[in-house]
């Protein structure tokens, strides 16, 4: 705990002094250095960026929503230009004029925000149960005095972005082309209205795009070789308590008996204890180097270390590179044995196999008492990725439980983790499991039995999360550009109804007429949604550090979003286009 006077810069500037001054080394003799780090910036670290990814795309809809609302209060303030023009003649100034369309835009604005408070009173709830449960203060989330001056303050940025512009268009009357009905300023106007629609349409690909760069990422996630089989595979917690099982011995004879009987179950095909299963949290861990090596040798040997009963690796389906797994033959009067995984086999031996060599560990109490002992490399074992393919492979040696010193158990608190591999429904076995182990000792606590493919499932839930969000973000975003792109066509068709009604009346097909517009407004969507595309690649930086197996600027997710728009920019643009073609030429005309 730092002083009250210190910072984390000046304890890292003292705490480096200090590692400086004693020569902190790292076991390959690197000098290490110090960061210090506030608990609270190291417990949110790992949702920091995506939180700071989904703010950033809710404020972009917001932004394409003023764009939206800007579009039809401009759209509003032409039409209303005679009504202005009547005010303005009665002696209404144009400040006068311009507050009060920027009051009635502040109203839409409040209107909203309150709806949005309203909304998100039980959106909160439904957070808890959506969002994954090691979101840090997730239980603390709610609608407070903060969020509720956020929304304030948010309703008065947005109606300073979607008000403000039309306001002040709308404020700037000319009387005389009023009264002679030929409104000036509508081209002005239309410049304007293409403006937001295209803005609205390049921050909706950009949104688009990160929805499915993140949606890519978590299937890449999924579907990413983890170097054991997850499906079928049913776990549970033991824990072992201190006052029954006091030493080594009775720890593995009871693991023994608690996988035998599981093993004979119905529909089960193999079982196996471990001190750890993919996704289950840390375990304990030592240097490990050949026998007679130093370990001051300069090379990096720390591994973890992963106590296992027989056929461990073969329920888990994790293959063999080379010799043996652990098996029945390892018992604690047998030679000690180990298994490492490929990453710890290139330490200890590049160029060659370590089967058939002895290791000792940086720990002494694997040494045992005379710190003699060593242990027999009997295989090695295809790498796997515990936390998934995101993290590195850790170097690991597999320890037989029956072989593990006493002292070992004490560090993992007496807790190892059963996996079953079964035939049919896991959910079905997991009660006969549960009995298995209540025949061996009644009292012995089983947590709760959960399948592999739900951890496995849980760790990318994250991922899957901020895909879906971001995923509905940039749905919300292009439809509401396409409302956008719908609004100025529909004004189009408004404001050339006269030349389209001549147009018609002296021949011209109605199909000519829907396909001009259509081209018009697609034309509106193709250079925005290129302009949105090659914003995506600028801005993906932002996602690098979400994404697996996908690069930020994916040409074939730019281009498949940004033709997408296109093509649904055209068929918007051609619902009031086909309306155009509907014109009753002699009713366009007398009106």
């Amino acid at each position: 705990r730092l002083a009250a006077t210190a910072s984390p810069a000046a304890a890292t500037q003292e705490l480096a002094a200090i590692g400086t001054r004693i020569a902190l080394r790292a076991d390959d003799g690197s000098a290490l250095g110090v960061r210090v780090t506030p608990l609270a910036d190291h417990l949110t670290a790992r949702y920091r960026a995506g939180l700071v990814l989904l703010l950033a795309g809710v404020a972009a809809l917001v932004l394409i929503a003023c764009a939206n609302v800007a579009t039809l209060l401009l759209t509003r303030a032409q039409d209303r230009q005679a009504e202005l023009a009547l005010r303005a003649s009665l002696g209404a100034s144009p400040a006068r004029l311009a507050r009060q369309l920027l009051v009635e835009a502040a109203l839409l604005a409040a209107l909203a925000s309150a709806g949005g408070l309203l909304a998100a009173l039980w959106l909160v709830d439904v957070l808890r149960v959506v969002l994954p449960a090691d979101v840090p203060r997730l239980a603390e989330a709610r609608v407070d005095g903060v969020a509720a001056a956020f929304a304030l303050g948010a309703g008065v940025i947005v109606t300073l972005l979607a008000g403000l512009t039309p306001a002040l268009r709308g404020a700037r009357v000319d009387l005389q082309s009023v009264l002679r009905v030929t409104a000036t300023g509508g081209a002005s106007h239309e410049r304007l209205r293409r403006a937001f629609v295209v803005a609205q349409v390049a921050v909706a690909v950009v949104l688009a795009c990160a929805g499915v760069l993140l949606t890519r990422s978590a299937s890449a996630l999924a579907a990413a070789p983890r170097g054991y089989e997850s499906a079928g595979v049913v776990t549970a917690s033991l824990t072992l308590p201190a006052a029954t099982y006091r030493d080594a011995s009775s720890i593995a004879s009871a693991i023994d008996r608690i996988v035998d009987g599981a093993t004979a179950v119905p529909g089960v095909d193999a079982a196996a204890a471990a001190s750890q299963l993919p996704f289950a949290g840390g375990s304990a861990g030592s240097d490990v180097v050949l026998a007679g090596e130093p370990f001051t040798s300069g090379v990096d040997r720390q591994a973890r270390v992963r106590l296992v009963s027989p056929a461990y690796l073969s329920t888990l389906g994790v293959t063999m590179v080379d010799g043996r797994e652990i098996g029945r033959g390892d018992g604690p009067t047998s030679r000690p044995v180990v298994v490492v995984n490929q990453t710890l086999a290139r330490r200890l031996s590049p160029g060659r196999s370590p089967v058939g060599r002895d290791v000792t560990f940086g720990v002494p109490v694997f040494n045992g008492s005379d710190g003699r002992r060593v242990w027999h490399v009997v295989g090695v074992a295809t790498d796997t990725w515990d936390r998934g393919p995101r993290e590195a492979v850790e170097p690991e040696v597999l320890i037989p439980i029956a072989q593990t010193p006493g002292e070992v158990f004490f560090w993992i608190s007496r807790e190892l983790q059963l996996a079953v591999r079964t035939t049919g429904d896991p959910a079905a076995v997991a009660p006969a499991v549960r009995r298995a182990v209540a025949a061996v000792d009644p009292a012995l606590p089983v947590g709760v039995a959960r399948t592999l493919d739900d951890r496995v499932a849980q760790s990318f839930a994250r991922e899957r999360l901020m895909a879906r969000l971001l995923a509905g973000l940039g749905v919300s975003g292009v439809v509401l550009a396409l409302l956008g792109l719908v609004a100025v066509v529909h004004q189009q068709v408004q404001q050339r109804r006269r030349d389209i009604a001549i147009r018609l009346a002296i021949g011209a097909n109605g199909h000519d007429v829907v396909r001009g517009l259509v081209q018009d407004g697609a034309r509106l969507a193709v250079e925005r949604a290129l302009a949105g595309a090659v914003a995506s690649v600028g801005t993906g930086g932002v996602l690098t550090s979400l994404l697996f197996g996908v690069a930020p600027g994916d040409p074939a997710t730019l281009v498949a979003v940004a033709a997408g728009v296109v093509l649904l920019a055209a068929v918007a643009a051609w619902v009031p286009a086909r309306s155009a073609a509907a014109v009753d030429p002699a009713e366009a005309l007398r009106s």
